[in-house]
């Protein structure tokens, strides 16, 4: 399930998108994200910043489209998400031409090793830190999740851009759902959720909110 709002900045200019887009793992089910605009009275530069378990939706996007771009508006197009190991979690738009990929180690091994079954944590996105935070990572290209959670594949992935988050925070719980195995599977299940989580981009933009939940642990194969 994804929810999520946008604050772009551009210059002097703060453009608010709200959204909510909702759509579970491997399905069609994503619900119309409803945007609306507040507050824009800068100059427009006409400049974009670039990059992007299954859903429905998106804007104008074509199978191959390699003009996507990180837009005031590209977070709606981003219906469909995934997650598998320990852990890897993405969202993406249905051409596959936008993601987020959110990644980090050892929470789902971490629930299970606890009493209650439950890892939190709070990252404060810091690049110039030393400490153990979660890879946030925005992209633009195509076929960019051909091996995300995926043993079969099919294309070669092409990454036209990649902007890493630099600024924010993010909050994670992980819930341990069944038992570990003995080839390595430690099944649990994760809830993300951004707090303006800024990018490093030409174009410098922000993600307000963001919310995720997947169902991570499981080895692809």
């Amino acid at each position: 399930m994804v929810c999520a709002s946008m604050l772009h900045m551009y210059g002097g200019t703060m453009i608010l998108f709200a959204l909510f887009a909702c759509g579970e793992k491997e399905t069609d089910t994503a619900v119309e994200p409803n945007v609306s605009e507040v507050g824009d009275t800068g100059d427009d530069t006409g400049e974009e910043s670039s990059e992007g378990s299954e859903g429905s939706g998106g804007s104008e996007g074509t199978g191959t489209n390699t003009d996507s771009t990180w837009t005031v508006d590209a977070l709606a197009e981003l219906t469909q998400s995934g997650g598998c190991s320990d852990y890897f979690v993405y969202l993406k738009n249905p051409e596959d031409t936008l993601t987020i990929h959110i990644s980090g180690s050892g929470l789902a091994m971490e629930a299970h090793e606890s009493d209650r079954g439950v890892a939190e944590h709070i990252y404060t996105i810091d690049p110039s830190t030393d400490d153990i935070q979660p890879s946030v990572v925005a992209q633009s290209g195509e076929h960019l999740n051909e091996f995300s959670c995926n043993d079969a594949i099919m294309n070669e992935p092409v990454v036209d851009s990649s902007y890493s988050a630099i600024s924010g925070t993010v909050h994670v719980t992980v819930v341990a759902d069944g038992e570990m195995t003995d080839w390595g599977e430690t099944p649990a299940n994760i809830s993300i959720e951004f707090n303006n989580v800024c990018f490093d981009s030409p174009e410098p933009f922000c993600i307000e909110t963001l919310s995720i939940s997947e169902y991570i642990g499981w080895l692809p194969g």
